[in-house]
C-alpha cells in the first residue's frame, strides 16, 4: 500500500503554465520523478535520437514543453540529430511548445563558430515545417574532453560567440550544464546573465545561483516513450514573447502555487501553512484562493484530519490544503496557532494539552507543535499555555 501511495503522489506532479493557458488537463502518465518545487510554472522533457519513437499525442497530455536536440558538434549534416525533424513536426502537430539544444564539442572559438552555424542551419528549417520556437536555443556545455580542458575565459568566449550569432538572427539563447559545471567551470562573469538550465539528479536542485530550469532526472518513465526521459521543471518563465502559434492560447504571465499562497497572505514553512485567521470557513478559503490565483484552472482541495475532502466547516489545525493549477500540485498542512487539538477553536482543552506535552504525558504532531507555539518563539513552554488561557479570557490575542 505504501508503494502505491508513493506512486500516486508522484503522478500528481506536472504543469503550471499561465493565467490564460488553454492546455488540456493531463492524464498524467510520467513517473519516477522527484516532487515539483513549489515555484514550478511548467514541466517538460528533453529528447534526442536516443529516445527513439515517441507518441507526441500522448506526450501532449503529460508535459507543457519539449526541448529537442538539433545536433552535436560542428556543422556537418552527419552530426544532425537523426530524429530532429520528426520530433519538431510531432510537437507542431500536437501543439507542444518546444525549444532546441546543441551539444558542444568545441575547445576553440573557431570550432564554436561551426557549432553556431550548425544550430542556426537547423533552427532556420523549423519555419519551413510550419513551426516556430517557443523556447530558447540552448548550448549544452558539459563535455569534459573538449570544453572541460579550456580555461574559464575560453569557455565564456565560446558560449558568447554561439549565443551572439543566434541572438543576432532573432533567437533567444540559454546555456545548459550540470551543477558541477556551473559551480566549477562556467565561472566567468559572462555566465551571470545567461538563461541557465541546471542539471542535478537529486530530490531538489541545490544550485545556489539563479536559474530558470532544473533537469531533475534522466529516468522518467512515460507511456509516450519506450525509453526513459530527461525531465525538467521550469522555475522562471522563459517562454518567448506571447509564446507561439503552437500554443493554444497566449502566455501573458505566469503564477505558481507559491505565488498564490503569497497573494493570500499565508506563510509556507516546510509544508506547514500559517496565517489563516482563526474561525475562517473552508468555503471562504476556497473562494479567496480562487480569486487570488487569477487562474480558471486552479483546483483547491481541503481535507480534514481524516483525509476526507470537505467544502464546509471551519478551518483547523491538521487539515491539508492542496493547490493544483493545471497539473502542478502542492499540499500544505494548515496550522492555526492556539488550536492544538484541531477543532478550529481556542479553548481550555488546548492549553491543557500543551501543559501535558511539557510534562511528557502526551505527544504532538508537527502541526500541533506549531499550533502550540502560541507566542511564536520557536519553543513550547509554560508561556504558551498561559497565552492561550489569557486569549480565552480576552486579555491577550494570538497572531496567526
Amino acid at each position: 500500500m505504501k508503494s502505491i501511495l508513493k506512486n500516486i503522489k508522484k503522478k500528481i506532479i506536472i504543469v503550471l503554465l499561465c493565467y490564460f493557458m488553454l492546455l488540456p488537463i493531463s492524464v498524467y502518465a510520467i513517473d519516477n520523478v522527484p516532487d515539483a518545487p513549489e515555484n514550478t510554472i511548467a514541466v517538460g522533457v528533453d529528447i534526442s535520437y536516443h529516445n527513439g519513437t515517441i507518441d507526441f499525442e500522448q506526450l501532449a497530455t503529460e508535459v507543457n514543453f519539449v526541448i529537442i536536440r538539433c545536433g552535436y558538434g560542428s556543422n556537418y549534416t552527419k552530426q544532425d540529430d537523426a530524429n530532429f525533424e520528426t520530433y519538431v513536426k510531432g510537437c507542431i502537430e500536437n501543439n507542444i511548445p518546444f525549444g532546441v539544444y546543441l551539444y558542444s564539442y568545441a575547445d576553440t572559438v573557431a570550432k564554436g563558430k561551426s557549432e553556431e552555424e550548425h544550430a542556426l542551419r537547423l533552427v532556420e528549417q523549423i519555419s519551413d515545417w510550419g513551426g516556430k520556437l517557443s523556447l530558447p536555443v540552448f548550448y549544452d556545455m558539459e563535455d569534459a574532453n573538449t570544453l572541460g580542458k579550456c580555461d574559464a575565459s575560453t569557455k565564456a568566449a565560446i558560449a558568447k560567440a554561439f549565443c551572439t550569432v543566434l541572438e543576432d538572427a532573432g533567437y533567444t539563447t540559454g546555456i545548459y550544464a550540470n551543477k558541477y559545471w556551473w559551480t566549477t567551470y562556467l565561472t566567468d562573469s559572462y555566465f551571470d546573465d545567461v538563461i541557465k538550465w541546471v542539471a542535478q539528479y537529486y530530490d531538489e536542485c541545490t544550485y545556489t545561483g539563479s536559474y530558470s530550469m532544473w533537469q531533475c532526472t534522466s529516468s522518467a518513465t512515460s507511456s509516450a516513450a519506450d525509453s526513459s526521459l530527461d525531465y525538467n521543471y521550469m522555475i522562471e518563465n522563459i517562454f518567448i514573447g506571447n509564446s507561439s502559434s503552437n500554443i493554444s492560447g497566449t502566455t501573458k504571465s505566469t503564477i505558481s502555487n507559491a505565488q498564490i499562497i503569497t497573494n493570500m497572505g499565508f506563510v509556507n514553512s516546510s509544508g506547514y501553512l500559517t496565517g489563516v485567521p482563526l474561525g475562517t470557513s473552508v468555503q471562504a478559503v476556497i473562494s479567496s484562493i480562487s480569486k487570488a490565483s487569477s487562474a480558471t484552472t486552479v483546483t483547491i482541495t481541503i481535507k480534514n484530519t481524516s483525509s476526507n475532502a470537505i467544502t464546509t466547516g471551519t478551518v483547523s489545525t491538521g487539515m491539508t490544503l492542496t493547490l493544483k493549477t493545471n497539473n502542478v500540485s502542492n499540499t500544505y498542512t494548515i496550522v492555526i496557532r492556539g488550536d492544538v487539538n484541531g477543532d478550529g477553536k481556542i479553548k481550555s482543552s488546548d492549553y491543557v494539552r500543551i501543559k501535558n506535552y511539557i510534562m511528557g504525558n502526551v505527544t504532538l504532531t508537527g502541526a500541533q507543535k506549531l499550533a502550540a507555539d502560541a507566542n511564536k518563539d520557536g519553543s513550547i513552554k509554560s508561556s504558551d499555555y498561559v497565552r492561550i488561557k489569557n486569549t480565552i479570557m480576552g486579555t491577550a490575542t494570538i497572531t496567526q
